[in-house]
């Protein structure tokens, strides 16, 4: 005996002329009304609708493609605006770099140009401050030469003679402190023996006689 398929598998088609009018009312409560009787090809409906469904969830949507092809397109164009900042920052780098090598080597020759700048007038001032200390022993020794002429002179004059300027041998001081050489003072002796100093006029009460010369 054939097995029976399930009872809600069956697809139950009713006519309304085929039902006795005298079971209308017991059928109406075992049926349900006939506008909610399906055509027999409603389960086949069914599954061509589920068919494309589900080819319509596997397979995008248009939207869908376009929304992708909107991305991949912001995508490339990100990158490509990435790739141009990236290389516009390289080349700001770049020129930054050479700038600022550009002033370091100006700034490196000016300080260069002033070291030897200063070099030259560091040795102009030694040249000169040599200069000036030979300057200064050459005064030095001029100074000390001279000074020693004008003691040497201030001396000799203090041992010469106040009448002929000489310096003799023989010197007489007088009590009033003149010196004379002897010859002087004799001449003046022999001319007027009561004369005093020949100098200052003050009277002779003594003399001493010497000779700083002699050997």
């Amino acid at each position: 005996m054939p097995e029976s398929q399930p009872e809600q598998s069956r697809t139950v088609i009713l006519v309304e002329d085929d039902i006795p009018q005298e079971q209308d009312h017991t059928l109406d409560s075992q049926i349900p009304p006939l506008r909610h009787i399906r055509p027999r090809d409603d389960r086949h409906q069914r599954n061509e609708q589920l068919i494309r469904d589900t080819a319509s969830a596997k397979s995008p949507s248009k939207k869908r493609q376009r929304n992708e092809a909107a991305v991949n397109s912001d995508d490339k164009d990100l990158r490509s605006a990435s790739d141009r900042l990236r290389d516009t920052l390289g080349r700001q780098i770049k020129r930054r770099e050479q700038q600022f090598r550009a002033k370091d080597a100006q700034r490196e020759k000016s300080f260069l140009e002033e070291k030897e700048l200063l070099q030259r007038r560091i040795s102009r001032l030694e040249a000169d401050i040599i200069q000036l200390n030979e300057q200064l022993r050459v005064s030095t020794l001029t100074n000390e030469s001279i000074q020693r002429e004008l003691d040497t002179a201030h001396g000799s004059r203090l041992l010469e003679c106040s009448i002929c300027f000489e310096q003799p041998d023989e010197w007489i001081t007088l009590s009033c402190g003149h010196m004379f050489c002897a010859r002087c003072r004799s001449l003046q002796i022999l001319k007027s023996p009561e004369q005093g100093c020949a100098l200052c006029k003050a009277p002779v009460t003594g003399c001493i006689r010497s000779c700083p010369f002699a050997g």
